[in-house]
């Protein structure tokens, strides 16, 4: 009998780490992804630790109970109103889950969603310039609501309670600083260190 191989199956994961603790039940790790903030490179770099599910049906929340110690659930947790607390409640106070996220220079971010926006030919971006979008000028609404601060509105902070929010989250890495940050997090989580490809970082 052949044995059948997966590719989104980590194998070399779990002789590592063994197969018992590979799939316990004791921990759950989710990234939220803001978006911009080298999500795809982290991605690529969880799939290299992980069993990794994209979790972006923002409509319903999957079944944590399906999930197992060598899973990650990645998404863009705070898209469309729908935040993290509300489709997993609890799970960032949670001694059981390892939650975390990337940050960016505010602005930085919003430029590089305004050129990755226009130039894949979102609706609401194709008279809109660059100033137009950043002084909140846009005739869509949710365009200027992606020109403002983003990623407080993704993590769902504002400036009286974004110490205390920031401060539940297992690890908050920095894209300006990101192999720092990276290696930070391996050690975090417990997995060997791995360095982004210069191609992948040339992509950011």
């Amino acid at each position: 009998m052949k044995l059948k191989l997966y590719k989104n199956i980590n194998y070399k994961a779990i002789l590592n780490s063994g197969l018992q603790s590979f799939f316990k039940v004791d921990e759950l790790t989710l990234f939220h992804h803001i978006h911009k903030t080298a999500g795809t490179s982290i991605e690529s770099v969880l799939s290299k630790w992980y069993i990794l599910h994209r979790d972006f049906n923002l409509d319903k929340a999957v079944s944590l109970e399906n999930f197992r110690n060598c899973h990650c659930i990645s998404g863009h947790y705070g898209t469309h109103d729908m935040h993290l607390s509300d489709m997993y409640p609890g799970v960032v106070n949670s001694e059981e889950c390892r939650v975390f996220t990337f940050v960016r220079d505010p602005l930085s971010r919003s430029i590089s969603h305004f050129f990755h926006w226009k130039e894949a030919g979102f609706g609401g971006y194709e008279h809109l310039n660059l100033e137009m979008y950043l002084l909140g000028e846009a005739t869509v609404d949710y365009v200027n609501e992606v020109s403002s601060n983003w990623m407080a509105r993704m993590l769902n902070v504002n400036h009286q309670d974004y110490f205390d929010v920031l401060a539940k989250y297992h690890f908050i890495g920095i894209f300006e600083q990101l192999d720092e940050s990276l290696d930070l997090l391996a050690k975090k989580l417990n997995k060997p260190a791995y360095k982004l490809p210069l191609k992948r970082k040339r992509c950011l």
